[in-house]
């Protein structure tokens, strides 16, 4: 999974410089516009299925075909008055977002989110089915479809209406290469029981309600900058704030596989079991993270002003702060939650935070420009995160140190800081950005070796991932055996 998604980071890490120099700003900002308005119908009308799917597989195992064609069945329901709501209030949303040019381009794209909430509950069908190689392929091959048209659409047409339909084309062909990846014992018994199909909308609206005020809360940026700002502001904005590429994936790669068997456990009540998983996790995801976050965070001018052009250089900024966020992605906060099907906790911790990231937007962005969205969505998430970990303590009825090892996480955050730190302060900036690159790699493959030396990062789990890398994975593991003893 983590491969894989890394392929699909790879490809829009190279992508995104090319529509940002391919796009007039204004255009850009237009697309940013479009794909924000779509998430937020696509998650109003959601309702939490592909997240509560996993928890009814869990437990009702003998029922899993009814569950699997319940669930779709709400998901063409919410997906289908979504779609229909998003294209009779075009008009409106480009009102007020003060563009009239997304009136078309909503038109041209808005059955894409019946498609993809439906997709969503298919993805979520094959990881719970250990249909992980499967899944991956059919997020690289609709990424890449994505990728191929859109270039066509620019480069060929020059047309923003072929860049939308393209997106679509690729959305679809993803759901129906899940689709067809179902396992074959529950796509062909499929069936429907109006008890599975109540349950799991009752269940999943509030989780789907947090869902929405938690792209509300992780969005309302990108809104107050086009309202307070303009689309200009926007398209700086958008481009800052970013995940950093591949990092992002650990995190959710992580989540994905995890959930499922988090689900199982606690239907069998092995809450200690959990716990201990969980802090296992944490501590070799913190390893993992933390050493290529911060080389990115104290580089982060040289790297956008490279990635992006000189034009977005006042994203850099925006950039280091909003990935501030990926130091809490080292635990999935909404999971223990979501398996105690504590969904009111979650629709309540979020919304909170969406008023901290409103509040502070309203206060800031008039200020000091777009950096003000980036601060207010970090202190929001930083809210939800302390909110949300409190109650799965609670949960579990356990201790804060029986969930995170807070000696190891500090050593890796202090030691990493001090290795990164060092070699910023050292390095050159005139000799450019590839030496930069290398040297940094280095300084993180040391962090790296001094973890797996101190039992931090557990060897057998890096051999686990070098093995999966294609040729020269084992010639790595014998490199790594030999020079940490």
């Amino acid at each position: 999974m983590l491969l894989g998604r890394g392929v699909n980071s790879i490809v829009s890490l190279l992508f995104i410089p090319y529509l940002s120099r391919a796009l007039p700003k204004a255009e850009y900002g237009t697309y940013g516009q479009t794909l924000l308005a779509t998430d937020f119908f696509k998650f109003l009308f959601a309702i939490g299925l592909a997240k509560i799917i996993l928890v009814y597989f869990a437990n009702h195992e003998k029922e899993q075909s009814s569950i699997f064609g319940s669930n779709i069945l709400a998901a063409i329901i919410f997906g289908t008055m979504a779609s229909i709501g998003f294209i009779l209030m075009a008009p409106l949303i480009a009102d007020f977002l003060s563009n009239p040019e997304l009136t078309k381009y909503i038109r041209i794209f808005g059955f894409s989110i019946l498609i993809s909430i439906v997709f969503d509950s298919l993805n979520a069908t094959l990881i719970y089915f250990d249909r992980i190689k499967e899944s991956v392929i059919t997020l690289i091959t609709g990424n890449m479809v994505k990728i191929g048209l859109l270039i066509i659409a620019i480069q060929v047409y020059g047309s923003m209406d072929l860049v939308f339909y393209g997106l679509l084309v690729a959305i679809s062909l993803q759901a129906v290469m899940a689709a067809f990846y179902i396992p074959k014992e529950i796509r062909t018994k499929i069936s429907f029981k109006s008890e599975h199909f109540r349950d799991q909308i009752k269940e999943g609206i509030p989780l789907g309600l947090g869902s929405l005020i938690a792209i509300l809360m992780i969005t309302i940026d990108g809104v107050m900058v086009s309202k307070l700002l303009s689309v200009e502001d926007y398209a700086v904005y958008r481009n800052g704030s970013i995940q950093i590429p591949f990092l992002a994936s650990i995190y959710t790669s992580i989540s994905t596989i995890i959930l499922p068997i988090l689900a199982r456990l606690y239907a069998q009540k092995e809450k200690k079991q959990i716990a201990v998983l969980k802090k296992r996790v944490i501590s070799n995801t913190a390893a993992i993270l933390y050493p290529p976050l911060l080389f990115v965070l104290f580089f982060h001018q040289p790297l956008i002003e490279t990635y992006l052009s000189s034009k977005y250089a006042e994203s850099a900024i925006v950039f280091c702060v909003y990935n501030l966020i990926i130091f809490f992605q080292i635990h999935h906060f909404q999971e223990i939650p979501i398996i105690a099907r504590e969904t009111r906790t979650i629709f309540i911790s979020f919304l909170i935070g969406f008023f901290v990231n409103f509040g502070l937007n309203l206060w800031l962005i008039p200020i000091i420009g777009v950096l003000g969205g980036a601060i207010g969505t970090v202190a929001a998430v930083s809210v939800v995160a302390a909110i949300l970990t409190g109650k799965t303590l609670s949960i579990l009825d356990i201790r804060f140190q029986d969930f995170f090892d807070v000696k190891k996480i500090l050593m890796v955050l202090f030691s990493t800081i001090f290795a990164m730190g060092l070699f910023y302060l050292i390095y050159p900036l005139n000799w450019g950005i590839v030496p930069m690159l290398i040297l940094g790699g280095m300084i993180v493959l040391l962090c790296y070796s001094f973890f797996i030396k101190s039992n931090i990062l557990e060897k057998h789990i890096v051999e686990q991932l070098l093995t999966k890398i294609p040729i020269f994975g084992k010639r790595l593991i014998a490199l790594m055996n030999q020079v940490i003893v």
